[in-house]
């Protein structure tokens, strides 16, 4: 093991340790349940770790059924449901209290096809002299880390959605041990934008969050909105760039880090 990393991971556990006191902030739920994770047998592809110098806006990778690879565990939503919460029958326990878990795995890893949706593609002339848009991604495929968000109680739960991602970011401890924000969460403004799924009970979404790469290794965390209520996941490590805790100026309204 090269020397660098093996100093950067003794670093790392002396801040867990200290972690480990009680950073978990007020109305956020620290107390988890024991959760296995699932053998992801994914092909491992040829996907990027994402290396930025600067922040990028939260991506989820929702793993619906069928999908292109085959889950070799129970992905288990409210298929017989309409997304109305109206036409739940009523012997079904629901509830809007985000009774749920976030657990993220850095163990396993998979590839998926990148998204970047809001950088604008700069102006090209087309052949017939108009101006037409054409946008080359930085990446064509990046790697991403398993995330489970999970529902143990005995109710069904709600799960919020905004143009067809959950409402979270990934957080970084800073050399200081500070938690702050790696990542940005984009709103559209637009009220068709929004929509739920319902999550059943002893039941999860699985889900990819983007894994990146750079010089500084440290504790990283995803924080989540769901119905009003902050969920954090729980502590996990990987590498980022420092440059990432460098904030976006508020200039744009609908940039959010889904603070308290």
């Amino acid at each position: 093991m090269p020397i660098i990393k093996l100093q950067h991971i003794i670093s790392l556990l002396i801040t867990s340790a200290i972690v480990g006191c009680g950073l978990d902030e007020p109305g956020t739920e620290i107390h988890r349940r024991e959760f296995q994770f699932p053998d992801c047998n994914f092909p491992e592809g040829s996907g990027e770790e994402i290396d930025t110098s600067g922040q990028l806006s939260a991506r989820i990778y929702l793993m619906e059924s069928p999908t292109e690879y085959k889950l070799d565990f129970d992905y288990r939503d409210l298929k017989n449901y309409d997304e109305n919460f109206n036409l739940i029958p009523d012997s079904v326990p629901f509830s809007l209290m985000s009774n749920l878990e976030l657990h993220i795995d850095n163990s396993q890893e998979f590839t998926v096809k990148y998204r970047d949706r809001n950088i604008p593609p700069p102006p090209v002339m087309a052949e017939a002299g108009s101006l037409s848009y054409t946008y080359i991604s930085p990446y064509d495929s990046v790697k991403v880390f398993p995330a489970y968000l999970v529902n143990f109680s005995d109710s069904v739960q709600m799960v919020q959605f905004h143009d067809g991602d959950m409402v979270l970011i990934q957080e970084a401890m800073t050399p200081n041990l500070q938690w702050k924000p790696i990542e940005y969460f984009v709103y559209s403004g637009c009220g068709n934008s929004f929509s739920m799924k319902f999550l059943d009970t002893n039941a999860y979404f699985m889900f990819g969050i983007h894994k990146y790469k750079g010089d500084f290794y440290t504790n990283l965390r995803v924080r989540m909105l769901n119905n009003g209520r902050i969920i954090l996941s729980n502590v996990y490590s990987g590498y980022i760039n420092k440059s990432q805790f460098e904030q976006l100026e508020k200039n744009h309204m609908f940039h959010n880090y889904i603070e308290d």
